[in-house]
């Protein structure tokens, strides 16, 4: 229909909005990866944060002594289910104790699923595990592990060492250690991996030789980031954080002081 004189309304052509479209196009171009990195950004300062908080809340787990499976007064550190009052804590051989903490020591985002889950917590677009002297589920003093038995299924959540067989695994979870934090999804939500050990300092890195996604990954047990050059590479946590840049680690990165 012919549109009457003096009518000022007019749809836009054609070539009008092929130049909004593309304006548009350009804007996204350039805020979405500007986004992107601020996000992941925000995520590992929020990362390093929570593996600073971690490493303290580990001190006063061992203070209180929640665990003390040689019952020497002496605590040992604790799982991430354990510290999140998700499973009950490993207590004097044979007697672990009935309920889990009701005072917790971390926030349930840490948790790992107990028994039955993934042995991973996720927090802020990464994913945590931890790390202590275990045995093996043969009954063999191994030289370190996560949460998980070797053939990937869950511990028995709540079972204690042996103090009378393997008094020496005991005493070194008295000292050490290691929690690793790494991205959800890579190049997404985060860009390094991070560790933390007793000294409470966080190291990470940029992942340049072997690296870590979700649940995609290479290595299970502590020594991903510790150099094999230490005091006799005895595989009881003994060798030096592969840090400063110097000696990579057994997974090939190199861990700096986490900004």
């Amino acid at each position: 229909m012919k549109r009457a004189t003096g009518d000022s309304r007019r749809g836009f052509t054609l070539v009008e909005l092929m130049i909004v479209v593309a304006v548009i196009v350009t804007i996204a171009a350039i805020a979405i990866p500007n986004l992107l990195r601020s996000r992941m950004a925000a995520n590992e300062t929020a990362t390093i944060g929570t593996l600073r908080t971690l490493a303290t809340e580990q001190a006063l787990f061992v203070k209180q002594a929640e665990v003390d499976q040689d019952s020497d007064g002496v605590g040992e550190y604790g799982w991430l289910c354990e510290m999140a009052g998700e499973v009950c804590v490993r207590n004097i051989a044979g007697t672990p104790n009935p309920t889990p903490l009701y005072t917790v020591y971390i926030t349930q985002n840490l948790a790992t699923g107990g028994a039955t889950g993934t042995g991973y917590g996720e927090k802020s677009g990464y994913m945590y595990r931890m790390y202590l002297p275990i045995v093996s589920p043969t009954g063999v003093a191994a030289d370190g592990g996560d949460d998980r038995n070797t053939d990937g299924t869950p511990t028995t959540w709540g079972t204690p060492l042996d103090p009378m067989a393997v008094r020496d695994v005991i005493n070194m979870q008295e000292n050490n250690f290691v929690c690793q934090a790494w991205p959800v999804v890579l190049g997404n939500t985060g860009q390094r991996c991070f560790v933390v050990t007793p000294v409470g300092e966080v190291f990470g890195s940029k992942m340049t030789n072997q690296t870590y996604n979700g649940e995609a990954r290479q290595m299970d047990d502590y020594r991903f980031c510790f150099s094999s050059d230490g005091d006799g590479s005895d595989g009881w946590w003994n060798d030096r954080l592969a840090a400063g840049g110097v000696v990579p680690g057994n997974d090939g990165n190199v861990y700096n002081p986490a900004q």
